[in-house]
């Protein structure tokens, strides 16, 4: 934000404001005034607002990959993807939203200056997918996970880029690993499953491995969370910082017994990054090491609780692996923070073009008074 860059951008000498990732070069978030950009068609506007915006820091229109628009009753919005080389560029997204003919935000996950590492000749598919069956399979002597499939088989669902961090020369700089991206079909027991894979070419190491098929436990039931063994015979990778943050909480009503439920949209500040729990309290990070006495406060995307003031907080040591963690505050608390939260998804998912609510709420407890709760426009208050 306090870059030189930004300051000599268009789009701050208009007042716009902007949220900038810690660790990377292109804002996040811009916003400000509605401009009006040149274009007869809302992708060639969103090129122009993308150029205007994010221009001084290396965005080349020759990058975009798939381009599409979402019409709204309030608001329209143009979405694209990156790609390099043909190949689409993993977790890029740029976005621009428009009232009317105004341009009025641009968000950005975008990677300029991309430098592709080439993929190890010696890691083919085959000897990939040889290593994924030992480890998974049911009756394979090598089998170190907990997948254990039967009916082995797999889909190739293609090449891609995965941007990289990594220190050169005292500077931040990011590469492109080459990904390989495979579905690995196969059953346990009577239960299909259909797991999303990626293996990054170059090191050979296994970067993401997820269940896309999906089962309801059922009432009172926790679902267990299922840990992924790593590919025998492939590099293993230093895994990263991830896990989930519960609390206990009355469930719908004061009078319900307490359960340890996730917290959702929670801000988890790690290495000057802020991260945040999804609507279930599960989180990923870049992380890769140890942070100690993080200071995790009861306050995330959507709400802030405060108790006489003060925010709940509690130092939190993350380390890299499966954090099982518990967010700070009491029963009242955790619970205020989780049904406002719950509230707010609820409502998005009735009016998705309704974004006047999405800032951290102030949420206050034990406000002097004989009634139940209040909303003063700005705020909710729950009395003592």
């Amino acid at each position: 934000r306090d870059g030189s860059v930004w300051h000599q951008t268009e789009a701050a000498q208009a007042g716009w404001r902007v949220q900038a990732h810690e660790n990377r070069v292109v804002p996040a978030r811009l916003y400000g005034p509605g401009v009006v950009l040149p274009g007869d068609s809302p992708e060639s506007r969103a090129l122009a607002a993308w150029e205007w915006t994010l221009g001084g820091f290396g965005f080349s229109g020759d990058a975009l990959g798939e381009v599409r628009v979402a019409r709204g009753s309030k608001h329209d919005r143009v979405f694209a993807t990156q790609e390099l080389d043909g190949l689409p560029v993993l977790g890029a997204k740029l976005q621009a939203k428009f009232r009317g003919d105004r341009l009025v935000m641009v968000g950005s996950d975008w990677w300029p200056h991309l430098q592709p590492v080439a993929a190890d000749p010696a890691l083919t598919q085959d000897a990939v997918l040889q290593a994924l069956q030992a480890d998974m399979a049911v009756g394979q002597v090598e089998n170190t996970g907990t997948t254990y499939l039967s009916d082995f088989g797999h889909e190739d669902l293609g090449m891609a880029w995965l941007p990289v961090q990594a220190a050169q020369e005292g500077q931040t700089m990011w590469s492109a690993h080459p990904i390989w991206q495979v579905e690995i079909q196969g059953r346990r027991g009577v239960i299909p499953v259909r797991y999303l894979t990626w293996i990054d070419m170059s090191t050979g190491a296994v970067v993401l491995r997820q269940n896309q098929v999906m089962h309801e436990s059922g009432h009172g039931e926790e679902a267990k969370t299922r840990r992924m063994g790593h590919v025998p015979g492939i590099t293993q990778p230093v895994l990263p910082v991830f896990g989930q943050l519960k609390a206990n909480v009355h469930p719908a009503y004061p009078y319900d017994d307490q359960e340890a439920m996730g917290m959702p949209h929670l801000e988890l500040p790690l290495n000057g990054t802020s991260y945040f729990t999804d609507s279930e309290g599960l989180f990923n990070t870049d992380v890769s090491q140890e942070v100690a006495d993080v200071p995790v406060q009861l306050r995330g995307l959507f709400a802030t609780v405060f108790t006489n003031g003060v925010t709940p907080l509690q130092p939190t040591t993350f380390v890299n692996d499966f954090n099982n963690l518990t967010a700070p505050g009491n029963v009242k608390e955790t619970s205020a923070y989780r049904s406002t939260n719950m509230i707010h998804d609820h409502m998005r998912t009735w009016l998705p073009e309704f974004d006047d609510l999405d800032f951290s709420m102030p949420v206050n407890i034990d406000v002097a008074g004989e009634c139940n709760a209040f909303y003063d426009g700005s705020s909710i208050n729950f009395y003592d």
